[in-house]
């Protein structure tokens, strides 16, 4: 599940899975949501923050880049995801 375009509820959100027991088969993405984003605008801080607050209750914290190049998935890649 892609969080770009989420409010600041994603808890929330890992919630509802763990409910239904499907939250070890839940992937969450780190997004900014935008066709290209700016290197700029891009949220790296926020796959450190998903890691640390919902990576143990999740199967895996990943990235969605919409992006020019390759140098942010090489960061996003870095910071862990």
């Amino acid at each position: 599940m892609s969080f770009g375009m989420t409010t600041h509820e994603k808890e929330r959100i890992v919630d509802f899975f763990q409910d239904k027991g499907r939250n070890k088969a839940l992937i969450i993405y780190s997004c900014t949501s935008g066709y290209p984003v700016p290197f700029e605008d891009i949220a790296f801080l926020e796959i450190t923050s998903i890691k640390e607050k919902l990576g143990t209750r999740v199967k895996e914290i990943g990235f969605s880049g919409h992006h020019l190049g390759i140098a942010v998935g090489v960061d996003a890649y870095i910071l862990g995801s």
